[in-house]
Protein backbone atom coordinates (compact mmCIF):
# COMPACT_ATOMS: atom_id res chain seq x y z
CA UNK A 1 0.00 0.00 0.00
CA UNK A 2 1.34 3.41 -0.98
CA UNK A 3 2.08 5.86 1.82
CA UNK A 4 1.15 9.51 1.55
CA UNK A 5 4.33 11.55 0.83
CA UNK A 6 5.40 14.64 2.81
CA UNK A 7 4.34 18.11 1.76
CA UNK A 8 6.30 19.81 -1.01
CA UNK A 9 8.51 22.81 -0.26
CA UNK A 10 7.22 24.70 -3.29
CA UNK A 11 3.98 24.11 -5.15
CA UNK A 12 4.33 23.18 -8.85
CA UNK A 13 2.80 25.10 -11.74
CA UNK A 14 -0.61 23.73 -12.78
CA UNK A 15 -3.06 24.34 -15.61
CA UNK A 16 -6.74 23.84 -14.74
CA UNK A 17 -8.64 22.48 -17.75
CA UNK A 18 -12.42 23.00 -17.93
CA UNK A 19 -14.63 22.25 -20.94
CA UNK A 20 -18.05 23.92 -20.86
CA UNK A 21 -21.28 23.74 -22.81
CA UNK A 22 -24.18 26.01 -21.79
CA UNK A 23 -23.36 26.06 -18.08
CA UNK A 24 -24.93 29.40 -17.15
CA UNK A 25 -26.91 27.76 -14.34
CA UNK A 26 -23.75 26.71 -12.48
CA UNK A 27 -20.87 28.83 -13.79
CA UNK A 28 -21.22 31.64 -11.23
CA UNK A 29 -20.97 29.10 -8.42
CA UNK A 30 -18.01 27.47 -10.17
CA UNK A 31 -16.17 30.79 -10.52
CA UNK A 32 -16.69 31.54 -6.83
CA UNK A 33 -15.41 28.06 -6.06
CA UNK A 34 -12.26 28.64 -8.12
CA UNK A 35 -11.62 31.86 -6.20
CA UNK A 36 -11.79 29.86 -2.96
CA UNK A 37 -8.98 27.48 -4.01
CA UNK A 38 -5.98 27.64 -1.68
CA UNK A 39 -3.10 27.70 -4.15
CA UNK A 40 -0.43 30.28 -5.13
CA UNK A 41 -1.97 32.65 -7.67
CA UNK A 42 1.16 32.62 -9.82
CA UNK A 43 1.19 28.81 -9.96
CA UNK A 44 -2.29 28.10 -11.33
CA UNK A 45 -3.77 29.12 -14.68
CA UNK A 46 -7.42 28.40 -15.50
CA UNK A 47 -8.31 27.37 -19.07
CA UNK A 48 -11.97 27.58 -20.06
CA UNK A 49 -12.97 26.00 -23.37
CA UNK A 50 -16.49 26.85 -24.55
CA UNK A 51 -17.90 24.24 -26.91
CA UNK A 52 -20.01 26.62 -29.02
CA UNK A 53 -22.00 27.83 -26.01
CA UNK A 54 -25.26 29.52 -26.95
CA UNK A 55 -26.21 30.84 -23.51
CA UNK A 56 -24.61 33.43 -21.19
CA UNK A 57 -21.72 31.28 -19.96
CA UNK A 58 -19.08 33.38 -21.72
CA UNK A 59 -20.48 36.71 -20.50
CA UNK A 60 -20.59 35.47 -16.91
CA UNK A 61 -16.96 34.33 -17.05
CA UNK A 62 -15.76 37.60 -18.58
CA UNK A 63 -17.65 39.70 -16.03
CA UNK A 64 -16.37 37.80 -12.98
CA UNK A 65 -12.89 38.68 -11.66
CA UNK A 66 -10.73 35.67 -10.76
CA UNK A 67 -7.60 35.73 -8.64
CA UNK A 68 -5.89 33.29 -11.02
CA UNK A 69 -4.83 33.99 -14.62
CA UNK A 70 -7.54 32.94 -17.09
CA UNK A 71 -7.51 31.77 -20.70
CA UNK A 72 -10.99 31.77 -22.23
CA UNK A 73 -11.38 30.19 -25.66
CA UNK A 74 -14.74 30.03 -27.43
CA UNK A 75 -14.83 27.37 -30.14
CA UNK A 76 -17.52 28.31 -32.70
CA UNK A 77 -18.22 24.73 -33.82
CA UNK A 78 -19.73 22.26 -31.39
CA UNK A 79 -17.50 19.19 -31.46
CA UNK A 80 -17.70 17.56 -28.03
CA UNK A 81 -15.97 17.68 -24.68
CA UNK A 82 -12.97 15.51 -25.53
CA UNK A 83 -12.08 17.67 -28.55
CA UNK A 84 -12.15 20.80 -26.39
CA UNK A 85 -10.01 19.10 -23.75
CA UNK A 86 -7.37 18.18 -26.33
CA UNK A 87 -7.23 21.75 -27.63
CA UNK A 88 -6.93 23.20 -24.13
CA UNK A 89 -4.18 20.76 -23.17
CA UNK A 90 -2.25 21.81 -26.27
CA UNK A 91 -2.54 25.43 -25.08
CA UNK A 92 -1.40 24.64 -21.54
CA UNK A 93 2.30 25.09 -20.78
CA UNK A 94 2.62 23.55 -17.32
CA UNK A 95 3.68 19.96 -16.70
CA UNK A 96 0.69 19.23 -14.42
CA UNK A 97 -2.91 19.34 -15.65
CA UNK A 98 -5.92 19.52 -13.34
CA UNK A 99 -9.24 18.55 -14.94
CA UNK A 100 -12.53 19.83 -13.58
CA UNK A 101 -16.16 20.31 -14.65
CA UNK A 102 -18.52 23.24 -14.43
CA UNK A 103 -20.74 21.55 -11.83
CA UNK A 104 -17.92 20.16 -9.65
CA UNK A 105 -17.13 22.22 -6.54
CA UNK A 106 -13.68 21.73 -5.01
CA UNK A 107 -12.65 21.97 -1.40
CA UNK A 108 -10.08 24.79 -1.01
CA UNK A 109 -7.18 22.39 -0.37
CA UNK A 110 -8.13 19.77 -2.99
CA UNK A 111 -5.36 20.60 -5.47
CA UNK A 112 -2.75 21.28 -2.79
CA UNK A 113 -3.34 17.83 -1.31
CA UNK A 114 -2.60 16.17 -4.67
CA UNK A 115 0.75 17.75 -5.49
CA UNK A 116 2.98 15.85 -2.98
CA UNK A 117 2.34 12.59 -4.84
CA UNK A 118 4.26 13.83 -7.86
CA UNK A 119 7.53 13.71 -5.94
CA UNK A 120 7.44 10.06 -6.98
CA UNK A 121 8.36 9.98 -10.70
CA UNK A 122 6.41 6.74 -11.23
CA UNK A 123 3.11 8.38 -10.25
CA UNK A 124 1.52 9.97 -13.32
CA UNK A 125 -1.79 11.02 -11.82
CA UNK A 126 -3.94 11.53 -8.74
CA UNK A 127 -7.70 10.96 -8.58
CA UNK A 128 -9.49 13.01 -5.94
CA UNK A 129 -12.62 12.04 -4.04
CA UNK A 130 -15.91 13.15 -5.58
CA UNK A 131 -19.02 13.03 -3.39
CA UNK A 132 -22.56 13.28 -4.73
CA UNK A 133 -24.99 15.61 -2.99
CA UNK A 134 -28.30 13.71 -2.61
CA UNK A 135 -31.23 15.15 -4.50
CA UNK A 136 -34.69 14.14 -5.66
CA UNK A 137 -36.05 10.63 -6.12
CA UNK A 138 -32.64 9.34 -7.24
CA UNK A 139 -30.80 10.36 -4.08
CA UNK A 140 -30.60 7.00 -2.32
CA UNK A 141 -29.85 4.74 -5.29
CA UNK A 142 -27.35 6.85 -7.21
CA UNK A 143 -25.44 7.96 -4.11
CA UNK A 144 -25.33 4.37 -2.86
CA UNK A 145 -23.88 3.24 -6.18
CA UNK A 146 -21.38 6.11 -6.22
CA UNK A 147 -20.17 5.34 -2.68
CA UNK A 148 -19.58 1.74 -3.78
CA UNK A 149 -17.65 2.94 -6.83
CA UNK A 150 -15.57 5.29 -4.67
CA UNK A 151 -14.58 2.47 -2.32
CA UNK A 152 -13.36 0.43 -5.27
CA UNK A 153 -11.33 3.35 -6.63
CA UNK A 154 -9.85 3.96 -3.19
CA UNK A 155 -8.76 0.33 -2.83
CA UNK A 156 -7.27 0.29 -6.33
CA UNK A 157 -5.58 3.64 -5.80
CA UNK A 158 -3.97 2.50 -2.56
CA UNK A 159 -1.93 0.12 -4.73
CA UNK A 160 -1.29 2.77 -7.39
CA UNK A 161 -3.71 1.37 -9.96
CA UNK A 162 -6.92 3.41 -9.80
CA UNK A 163 -9.02 2.55 -12.86
CA UNK A 164 -10.52 5.71 -14.31
CA UNK A 165 -10.69 9.21 -12.87
CA UNK A 166 -13.49 11.20 -11.29
CA UNK A 167 -14.13 13.58 -14.18
CA UNK A 168 -14.17 16.84 -12.25
CA UNK A 169 -11.35 16.25 -9.77
CA UNK A 170 -8.07 14.75 -10.97
CA UNK A 171 -4.50 15.84 -11.67
CA UNK A 172 -2.09 14.24 -14.17
CA UNK A 173 1.29 14.82 -15.73
CA UNK A 174 1.01 16.37 -19.16
CA UNK A 175 3.55 13.80 -20.35
CA UNK A 176 1.01 11.06 -19.50
CA UNK A 177 -1.82 12.66 -21.50
CA UNK A 178 -2.87 10.37 -24.40
CA UNK A 179 -1.83 12.69 -27.25
CA UNK A 180 -1.15 9.73 -29.54
CA UNK A 181 -4.75 8.52 -29.19
CA UNK A 182 -6.20 11.80 -30.40
CA UNK A 183 -9.71 13.05 -29.62
CA UNK A 184 -12.50 10.59 -30.28
CA UNK A 185 -15.79 9.09 -29.14
CA UNK A 186 -14.65 7.73 -25.79
CA UNK A 187 -15.11 8.46 -22.08
CA UNK A 188 -12.56 11.18 -21.40
CA UNK A 189 -11.92 10.75 -17.66
CA UNK A 190 -11.71 6.96 -17.94
CA UNK A 191 -9.25 7.04 -20.86
CA UNK A 192 -7.09 9.89 -19.52
CA UNK A 193 -6.86 8.18 -16.13
CA UNK A 194 -6.04 4.82 -17.70
CA UNK A 195 -3.30 6.44 -19.81
CA UNK A 196 -1.49 7.27 -16.55
CA UNK A 197 -1.03 3.53 -15.97
CA UNK A 198 0.66 2.80 -19.29
CA UNK A 199 4.26 1.58 -19.37
CA UNK A 200 4.56 1.06 -15.62
CA UNK A 201 2.98 4.34 -14.48
CA UNK A 202 0.74 4.67 -11.44
CA UNK A 203 -2.53 6.46 -10.77
CA UNK A 204 -3.34 6.95 -7.08
CA UNK A 205 -6.48 7.91 -5.17
CA UNK A 206 -6.36 10.74 -2.61
CA UNK A 207 -9.29 10.84 -0.20
CA UNK A 208 -8.15 14.22 1.18
CA UNK A 209 -8.61 15.91 -2.20
CA UNK A 210 -12.35 16.39 -1.98
CA UNK A 211 -14.99 17.78 -4.30
CA UNK A 212 -18.78 17.65 -4.42
CA UNK A 213 -21.28 17.42 -7.22
CA UNK A 214 -25.05 17.53 -7.15
CA UNK A 215 -26.72 14.48 -8.66
CA UNK A 216 -29.34 14.91 -11.37
CA UNK A 217 -32.24 14.01 -9.09
CA UNK A 218 -34.23 12.71 -12.06
CA UNK A 219 -34.54 9.15 -13.34
CA UNK A 220 -35.14 10.17 -16.94
CA UNK A 221 -32.06 12.40 -17.02
CA UNK A 222 -30.01 9.62 -15.43
CA UNK A 223 -31.45 7.08 -17.87
CA UNK A 224 -30.34 9.18 -20.84
CA UNK A 225 -26.90 9.63 -19.27
CA UNK A 226 -26.53 5.87 -18.84
CA UNK A 227 -27.44 5.37 -22.50
CA UNK A 228 -24.58 7.69 -23.45
CA UNK A 229 -22.28 5.82 -21.07
CA UNK A 230 -23.26 2.45 -22.55
CA UNK A 231 -22.53 3.64 -26.06
CA UNK A 232 -19.29 5.24 -24.93
CA UNK A 233 -18.14 2.06 -23.14
CA UNK A 234 -18.00 0.07 -26.37
CA UNK A 235 -16.45 2.92 -28.31
CA UNK A 236 -13.81 3.30 -25.59
CA UNK A 237 -12.85 -0.38 -25.83
CA UNK A 238 -12.11 0.07 -29.52
CA UNK A 239 -9.86 3.06 -28.86
CA UNK A 240 -7.85 1.43 -26.06
CA UNK A 241 -7.62 -2.10 -27.45
CA UNK A 242 -3.88 -1.70 -28.14
CA UNK A 243 -3.19 -0.52 -24.57
CA UNK A 244 -3.55 -3.93 -22.93
CA UNK A 245 -0.03 -4.94 -23.86
CA UNK A 246 1.30 -1.71 -22.32
CA UNK A 247 -0.39 -2.35 -18.97
CA UNK A 248 1.03 -4.56 -16.25
CA UNK A 249 -0.95 -7.54 -14.97
CA UNK A 250 -2.46 -5.81 -11.92
CA UNK A 251 -4.17 -2.91 -13.74
CA UNK A 252 -5.38 -5.32 -16.43
CA UNK A 253 -6.99 -7.45 -13.72
CA UNK A 254 -8.58 -4.36 -12.12
CA UNK A 255 -9.78 -3.13 -15.51
CA UNK A 256 -11.49 -6.42 -16.29
CA UNK A 257 -12.95 -7.04 -12.82
CA UNK A 258 -13.95 -3.43 -12.10
CA UNK A 259 -15.18 -2.25 -15.48
CA UNK A 260 -15.46 -4.83 -18.23
CA UNK A 261 -17.34 -7.50 -16.27
CA UNK A 262 -19.80 -4.82 -15.18
CA UNK A 263 -20.29 -3.82 -18.81
CA UNK A 264 -21.46 -7.38 -19.51
CA UNK A 265 -24.29 -7.22 -16.96
CA UNK A 266 -26.89 -5.65 -19.33
CA UNK A 267 -26.23 -8.37 -21.90
CA UNK A 268 -26.51 -11.11 -19.26
CA UNK A 269 -29.73 -9.55 -17.94
CA UNK A 270 -31.35 -9.52 -21.38
CA UNK A 271 -30.09 -13.03 -22.20
CA UNK A 272 -31.41 -14.52 -18.94
CA UNK A 273 -34.77 -12.80 -19.40
CA UNK A 274 -35.12 -14.20 -22.91
CA UNK A 275 -34.00 -17.63 -21.71
CA UNK A 276 -36.70 -17.62 -19.05
CA UNK A 277 -39.33 -16.76 -21.66
CA UNK A 278 -38.14 -19.61 -23.90
CA UNK A 279 -38.11 -22.11 -21.01
CA UNK A 280 -41.60 -21.00 -20.01
CA UNK A 281 -42.91 -21.63 -23.53
CA UNK A 282 -41.23 -25.04 -23.75
CA UNK A 283 -41.49 -26.40 -20.20
CA UNK A 284 -44.11 -24.24 -18.44
CA UNK A 285 -44.76 -24.99 -14.75
CA UNK A 286 -42.02 -23.64 -12.47
CA UNK A 287 -40.46 -21.59 -15.25
CA UNK A 288 -43.76 -19.82 -15.76
CA UNK A 289 -43.76 -18.47 -12.20
CA UNK A 290 -40.10 -17.48 -12.34
CA UNK A 291 -40.59 -15.75 -15.67
CA UNK A 292 -43.58 -13.91 -14.25
CA UNK A 293 -41.52 -12.56 -11.35
CA UNK A 294 -38.77 -11.35 -13.69
CA UNK A 295 -41.19 -9.73 -16.13
CA UNK A 296 -43.03 -8.09 -13.24
CA UNK A 297 -39.73 -6.60 -12.02
CA UNK A 298 -39.06 -5.21 -15.50
CA UNK A 299 -42.59 -3.79 -15.56
CA UNK A 300 -42.11 -2.06 -12.20
CA UNK A 301 -38.81 -0.56 -13.31
CA UNK A 302 -40.56 0.76 -16.43
CA UNK A 303 -43.26 2.35 -14.27
CA UNK A 304 -40.58 4.06 -12.18
CA UNK A 305 -39.14 5.49 -15.40
CA UNK A 306 -42.52 6.66 -16.74
CA UNK A 307 -43.42 8.15 -13.35
CA UNK A 308 -40.15 9.81 -12.24
CA UNK A 309 -41.65 11.17 -9.03
CA UNK A 310 -42.66 7.69 -7.84
CA UNK A 311 -40.65 5.58 -5.44
CA UNK A 312 -41.12 2.01 -4.24
CA UNK A 313 -41.78 2.05 -0.48
CA UNK A 314 -39.30 -0.76 0.31
CA UNK A 315 -35.81 0.66 -0.10
CA UNK A 316 -33.93 -2.47 -1.19
CA UNK A 317 -36.62 -3.29 -3.78
CA UNK A 318 -36.49 0.28 -5.06
CA UNK A 319 -32.70 -0.11 -5.41
CA UNK A 320 -33.11 -3.41 -7.25
CA UNK A 321 -35.56 -1.81 -9.69
CA UNK A 322 -33.13 1.08 -10.17
CA UNK A 323 -30.37 -1.40 -11.08
CA UNK A 324 -32.66 -3.06 -13.64
CA UNK A 325 -33.62 0.30 -15.13
CA UNK A 326 -30.03 1.53 -15.44
CA UNK A 327 -28.88 -1.74 -17.01
CA UNK A 328 -31.62 -1.38 -19.61
CA UNK A 329 -30.24 2.08 -20.32
CA UNK A 330 -26.76 0.65 -20.82
CA UNK A 331 -28.20 -2.02 -23.12
CA UNK A 332 -29.94 0.63 -25.23
CA UNK A 333 -26.60 2.43 -25.39
CA UNK A 334 -25.00 -0.73 -26.79
CA UNK A 335 -27.79 -0.98 -29.37
CA UNK A 336 -27.26 2.63 -30.41
CA UNK A 337 -23.55 1.97 -30.79
CA UNK A 338 -24.12 -0.99 -33.11
CA UNK A 339 -26.73 0.97 -35.07
CA UNK A 340 -24.08 3.54 -35.84
CA UNK A 341 -24.94 6.46 -33.56
CA UNK A 342 -21.63 8.29 -33.13
CA UNK A 343 -22.36 11.83 -31.85
CA UNK A 344 -19.55 13.09 -29.59
CA UNK A 345 -21.17 16.07 -27.92
CA UNK A 346 -23.27 16.30 -24.83
CA UNK A 347 -25.97 18.45 -23.27
CA UNK A 348 -25.34 19.86 -19.83
CA UNK A 349 -27.48 18.52 -17.00
CA UNK A 350 -30.02 21.02 -15.73
CA UNK A 351 -29.77 21.68 -11.99
CA UNK A 352 -32.86 22.96 -10.21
Amino acid sequence: MLQRPPEVAEQPTISMIISLYNEESVISEKLANINSIDYPTDKLTVFFGLDSCSDHTEELIRSTPLKFPVRLIHYPERRGKIFVLFDLVMEAKSELLFFSDGNTMLQPDAIRNMTPWFQNPVINGVCGMLSLVPKGEMKWNEVLYWDYETRIKSDEGSLGYCIGANGGNYLIRKSAFPFSLGPGLYTDDFVIGLASLLDGGQFVFDSKSKAIEEDTGNRRVEFKRKIRIGKSNLSTLIYIRSWFRRLSLTPVFFLISHKMLRWLVPLVMVFVSLLLVVNTVIFGSFWCYLCGVVLFAHLLSTILFLMPASKFPVRFIDSALYIILMNWALFFGYVRFFLGSRESFWSSTIRK
